[in-house]
């Protein structure tokens, strides 16, 4: 850690926080999507929950300099991905929903 201190200023720590927090956060909005499809799956999104927010905390502890907007930050960019892959898989579903009942209507 002291050596990946050394090497990058606070905006390169910054940067590259940002950039891999975003990495898992699309990473794991993948992941989630796949959980989601599991019939085992469907009714554990706590667990996901509570295994993100572990990681984008430990991440974020680890790479971005101490100060509470960073967690703010962390949370944002991690998070964003999670959240609108899970409004489009919902938006799709409903989708999918509302054309099977138009077709059985025919």
């Amino acid at each position: 850690m002291n050596d990946f201190d050394k090497k990058l200023s606070i905006f390169g720590r910054v940067f590259a926080g940002i950039m891999l927090l975003g990495v898992f956060g699309l990473a794991f909005n993948r992941f989630t999507g796949w959980f989601g499809r599991q019939e085992w799956g469907e009714q554990r999104s706590a667990f996901l929950v509570a295994f993100g927010v572990a990681i984008t905390l430990l991440l974020r502890r680890w790479l971005l300099p101490v100060a509470w907007v960073w967690d703010f930050v962390a949370f944002g960019v991690s998070g964003l991905p999670m959240i609108v892959g899970q409004h489009l898989r919902y938006e799709r579903r409903r989708k999918a929903a509302i054309r099977r009942h138009v077709q059985r209507r025919r």
